[in-house]
């Protein structure tokens, strides 16, 4: 909105230098001009902001909350921020900040998409959670029960193995970026199926988001249709969540975010990848409003039962990582009470960071996306902040 301004602005400036020309000659109308432009140019993105929604009973705690984001932005190295809150099962609060596109100098809007990452689990939980009211899938079952061309050392993994990250699956290891496209998760598992376990199942805690490809693979095999098919089938078009897409999948995506490194104090896009491998564990794109939407979903008796989303949200005790499925669980009785119970997951790649929680306390929903990624950006940090001002 504020960009149009400009433009109009621009255009009534050049309307009356050209008025001026007739008037006093053409190079006092050029020295009118140039003095009034050299006063205004057009804004630069990472000074701007775009709200999409700002509920107006909390618009002073809004206020303050958004002064922190833009805080946060400039002292972190951020080239662009969206966020969106859900508070007793109302959007009340998303808005950009700062770039999605440095050089085209576009501003970061509460409907740009952003990759997502690690939190692409907790959508593939959401498609578990369906698998498991639907009576279709078993946490105790051995994966080996739904995928049968696995090696032996496959044997004794279990979904909830796979889930909690105890299977002995290795994590990501200097791996190559992947330039092949799969068109099944089933596809992908050659990356990792044939290289030995790390331990022994359910002896050892490892994440591995490889161990997440299994479960979109044991999806596709359950249910008979692609991994994407049945999320978009289940998921995301029964919640309205449009944004969610996942990457290198054929769709034509209009509003993804550019990703930058800062590179001797400048920012340099990164190149992209080929995700198709891995989109169960960390594959899809997103806007902020839309995870925080899926989150409150789980209380959706009509989507996702009570009994469900109590399967997801529950804790691995033997290894004592607090991993839930596609969630985190923290407690901590010497946080303030708003913050002592959050359930959460975080996403990073190369260039880009999410973060998506839920604090039961204040019954509130938070997602924030950034499009870079350092060691001075925590994420889970700045949601704690919004929350307690708001």
């Amino acid at each position: 909105m504020l960009l149009s301004y400009i433009y109009w602005f621009l255009f009534d400036l050049l309307e009356f230098g050209l008025k001026t020309v007739k008037k006093v000659g053409m190079l006092t109308a050029l020295f009118v001009s140039s003095l009034l432009l050299s006063s205004f140019a057009v804004a630069d993105c990472s000074k701007l902001s775009s709200i999409g929604v700002e509920e107006s009973s909390f618009k002073k705690n809004i206020s303050n909350a958004s002064n922190t984001v833009v805080e946060f932005i400039e002292n972190k190295s951020v080239p662009g921020l969206s966020l969106a809150v859900i508070k007793d099962n109302k959007l009340i609060w998303s808005e950009g900040f700062g770039c999605s596109n440095i050089s085209h100098n576009t501003v970061m809007t509460p409907d740009t998409q952003m990759r997502i990452s690690s939190i692409s689990k907790t959508l593939t939980a959401t498609g578990i959670g369906i698998l498991l009211q639907q009576g279709k899938i078993a946490l105790d079952s051995p994966v080996k029960t739904y995928i049968s061309n696995l090696p032996q050392d496959y044997n004794l993994i279990t979904i909830a193995d796979l889930a909690w990250h105890r299977s002995g699956i290795r994590h990501y290891e200097n791996d190559q970026p992947n330039e092949k496209q799969y068109s099944t998760v089933n596809g992908g598992l050659e990356k990792f199926v044939n290289e030995p376990l790390k331990f022994t199942p359910a002896s050892n805690f490892l994440y591995s988001s490889f161990g997440w490809n299994l479960l979109g693979a044991a999806i596709e095999n359950i249910t008979g249709e692609t991994y994407l098919g049945f999320m978009q089938k289940n998921v995301f078009q029964p919640l309205g969540l449009s944004s969610i897409v996942a990457l290198d999948s054929g769709h034509i995506i209009k509003n993804e975010a550019s990703y930058y490194l800062l590179v001797d104090d400048a920012f340099n896009e990164v190149k992209h990848e080929n995700y198709s491998y891995k989109w169960p564990s960390a594959g899809y794109l997103s806007t902020a409003s839309d995870l925080v939407k899926l989150s409150s979903s789980y209380f959706n008796e009509k989507f996702l039962k009570k009994q469900a989303r109590d399967a997801l949200w529950t804790p691995d005790d033997m290894m004592y990582s607090k991993f839930a499925i596609g969630w985190f669980y923290s407690f901590n009785e010497a946080r303030s009470p708003r913050l002592q119970h959050y359930m959460t997951h975080s996403g990073s790649s190369k260039a880009s960071r999410a973060i998506l929680r839920y604090f039961p306390a204040s019954n509130t929903h938070i997602a924030i996306l950034v499009n870079t990624r350092n060691k001075k950006i925590d994420l889970g940090k700045l949601a704690n902040k919004i929350i307690q001002l708001l």
